[in-house]
């Protein structure tokens, strides 16, 4: 049996410039796999409201864009790295598909593409990590380069499908225990009063919040009704949770962006009120999925189980190199001592 074929010196890999995103954008547009944080709009706003530089890898043949990838560039112990953009499920590999009708072909050339791309990155920075959309399934260039995989899970809720006896006996008194308590939801555009529950829920679980109240307002600014808020208020009117949602209206996909709850409160339920009042809101709206985006840590994913939905597996790929593997392991193990420390005080 004859080996797959990936090389192809007629590929040159280079990062875009700014005046070149519509060709990425038109790129991604074809793609049915590809979604809103691929897009340009997403990567821009970012970049600019968590003031981070966030570059496009893409491949070419000759002058014609034939794939590509976003990064975030920064530097980790003085080297330079290639992570994961703020904010976002996914940077994944975009791959422009091919007329041809021979599977071979195709299958080459994609892999021919993501070959280019592993070894680009690899070249320029000392660690990269890229988690790729549930539709992108071969990874094996990444496999072949010796970059670590693993697997990350989410849950996607056809909206459709969804209904109250479809719930999880747990979510559905959750939601009539809310309910019965005087818990009220609302469509919002102050997201400055969405910003507290978030805080509330990331210092319970002793998580930096990733974004100021500054940096959320800006968001809504900048996505208008794409974003969509919900709001929770108790019996006395107090803004209790949050419910924020990405709309990516094309694509008739919506995905959960943030969520927070002010447990101090004492009402039960309310996450699970608020999230189902958000999937109706979709719904309503005429969007057709709801991706919960992330069900990887046990506490988080058994509650957006409640909710029903299909568990959708999609990859991570990350390499390291050997410098920076030695680095991390210095800067790990200066941590633990200096945790001991604290301990023997």
């Amino acid at each position: 049996m004859g080996e797959i074929s990936t090389e192809r010196p007629d590929l040159e890999v280079r990062f875009l410039g700014p005046k070149e995103y519509e060709s990425w954008d038109e790129l991604a547009t074809t793609l049915p796999a590809a979604t809103i944080f691929a897009e340009s709009r997403w990567l821009t706003a970012v970049a600019e409201i968590m003031a981070c530089e966030i570059k496009i890898a893409a491949v070419f043949h000759g002058d014609y864009l034939v794939g590509g990838v976003p990064i975030r560039v920064s530097r980790r112990f003085g080297l330079p790295v290639a992570a994961g953009l703020p904010l976002t499920p996914a940077n994944s590999c975009l791959v422009r598909p091919t007329s041809t009708t021979c599977l071979a072909k195709a299958t080459s050339r994609l892999l021919a593409i993501t070959e280019a791309l592993a070894r680009f990155l690899q070249t320029h920075y000392a660690y990269v990590i890229l988690t790729h959309d549930p539709a992108f399934l071969d990874i094996r260039s990444f496999n072949w380069l010796d970059w670590r995989s693993q697997v990350l899970y989410t849950y996607h809720i056809e909206m459709a499908k969804a209904d109250l006896t479809n719930l999880s006996s747990t979510a559905r008194k959750n939601i009539r225990h809310a309910e019965k308590a005087g818990v009220t939801s609302e469509v919002s555009r102050d997201f400055r009063q969405a910003h507290a529950p978030l805080a509330s829920t990331f210092a319970r679980q002793e998580i930096h919040l990733p974004l100021s109240a500054e940096q959320l307002v800006a968001f809504g600014e900048r996505f208008g009704e794409d974003l969509l808020l919900l709001l929770a208020r108790s019996p006395d009117g107090q803004p209790i949770a949050s419910e924020i949602i990405l709309l990516d209206r094309p694509r008739k996909i919506a995905s959960r962006f943030l969520a927070g709850f002010d447990a101090s409160n004492g009402i039960r339920g309310v996450p699970a009120f608020l999230q189902w009042q958000g999937l109706v809101h979709c719904r309503e709206l005429g969007l057709e999925i709801l991706d919960q985006t992330g069900a990887d840590i046990k506490e988080i994913a058994v509650f957006k189980a409640e909710l029903g939905g299909r568990l959708v597996p999609y990859y991570q790929v990350a390499k390291a190199g050997l410098r920076y593997q030695l680095l991390n392991r210095l800067a790990m193990l200066g941590k633990r001592a200096a945790d001991l420390g604290r301990c023997g005080r």
